[in-house]
């Protein structure tokens, strides 16, 4: 769910906002539902297991084999007895008929293949085992020791608020956002009229060949690593924590079989992928931060991409230059973009304006003959300015 939608995402007019509600809604539901089936399963098992364990208390001994009424205690034989962590997992032989995958605590000293036990079987479940020589072993599914299992009942204590809290935000969320939609649609937005007339002065203004001095502008290398935001450092600490990784799974020696042979070599592949891409990141920002250039000479603009492709227009093709501070509905942070444009106000070319300051931009704009607008009382809606912006024909 990317985080969640935001409020702003759910409230566009467009495809994305639809999307961005119908998950949400999707996401509500599920939580719903999750929320009280385990809230339902948490009371039930608080009455059922003492209820289960009354049942078993109260049912008679079989005097046959074994059936769901009662509870039978007869002979058996174990056919295997394997130790996992702080549990025995056993299977038993009773009248022919194997019981098998159950669970007790600490028995493996005292069964072994082919020994014979006390079997008590309710509700064709094994509850206990008896060995000749030991104590009674009773099993997970014992109705007391089920009763006593209050695993689920607490999952319901953590979840069920969590759930309704998930719930509850993203519900008002996408309400809200479904009052502002109602609202856009009553009275669709629209930008301020200042921009409007800025766009349709550029038809009225003259050419010129710009002034008499160049102008080069270049991004500012504080600004620009903020902006190009490449994850070096996450890559970073992915790098140095594989070491670590790779110690803990071998215990300094390299497994040849199995997961652990899978997870070694596969670090071992990942470690220099992972430099790798860490080095290209670092290449990037560099080629990027020295690449980019914007230059107003030799009665022309110029405007080098990072990897060096060049557009050029004659000075007088360029009659304005617009700085604004927009709002994209994909992203919660605002951008800004710098956009030449020509006496169509068409768009030129379009650059991220996070890299450059904005006097060097408006300098460059002054040695253009080019007429400039920049916002300051808040940002735009990047779509209403694309609508009023189209790029040019190429």
């Amino acid at each position: 769910m990317s985080r969640y939608f935001t409020e702003n995402q759910m409230a566009d007019r467009g495809g994305y906002g639809c999307l961005a509600r119908g998950m949400t809604y999707i996401l509500i539901a599920t939580f719903a539902v999750v929320g009280v089936v385990i809230l339902l399963l948490g009371i039930g098992w608080i009455f059922s297991g003492p209820i289960s364990a009354s049942d078993y208390d109260r049912a008679p001994v079989c005097t046959g084999p074994p059936r769901d009424s009662c509870k039978f205690v007869g002979s058996g034989t174990i056919t295997y007895a394997r130790q996992s962590a702080s549990n025995t997992e056993f299977g038993v032989d009773v009248l022919g008929k194997q019981y098998s995958n159950f669970y007790t605590n600490n028995g493996a000293a005292e069964l072994s293949p082919g020994e014979p036990v006390t079997v008590e079987i309710w509700r064709n479940d094994v509850v206990a085992i008896t060995p000749p020589d030991g104590g009674r072993l009773v099993t997970t599914l014992e109705p007391h020791v089920q009763a006593t299992n209050y695993v689920l009942p607490v999952v319901a204590l953590v979840m069920v608020p969590f759930s309704g809290w998930l719930v509850w935000s993203q519900l008002s969320t996408v309400l809200r956002a479904r009052r502002r939609l109602h609202a856009a649609r009553a009275n669709p937005p629209s930008l301020p009229v200042e921009v409007t007339q800025f766009a349709e002065s550029l038809s009225k203004s003259e050419a010129t060949d710009g002034s008499n001095w160049d102008v080069t502008v270049t991004p500012v290398p504080a600004m620009a690593k903020s902006a190009i935001r490449t994850p070096s450092v996450w890559v970073g600490l992915a790098v140095l924590a594989l070491p670590i990784l790779l110690v803990a799974v071998t215990g300094g020696h390299p497994p040849t079989s199995g997961r652990g042979a899978g997870a070694y070599w596969g670090a071992v592949v990942t470690l220099p992928l992972l430099a790798a891409l860490l080095g290209g990141a670092l290449i990037y920002q560099r080629l990027f931060i020295a690449n980019v250039r914007l230059a107003s000479s030799g009665g022309s603009l110029s405007v080098t991409e990072w990897n060096r492709t060049a557009h050029q227009w004659a000075r007088g093709e360029v009659a304005g230059v617009a700085l604004l501070t927009l709002t994209r509905i994909s992203q919660s942070r605002l951008i800004r973009r710098v956009y030449f444009l020509n006496r169509k106000a068409e768009v030129l070319e379009q650059m991220n304006g996070d890299l450059f300051r904005v006097a060097d931009i408006e300098a460059l704009a002054r040695s253009l003959g080019a007429r400039t607008y920049k916002n300051e009382d808040g940002p735009y809606d990047e779509r209403l300015v694309s609508q009023l912006f189209r790029k040019a024909a190429s």
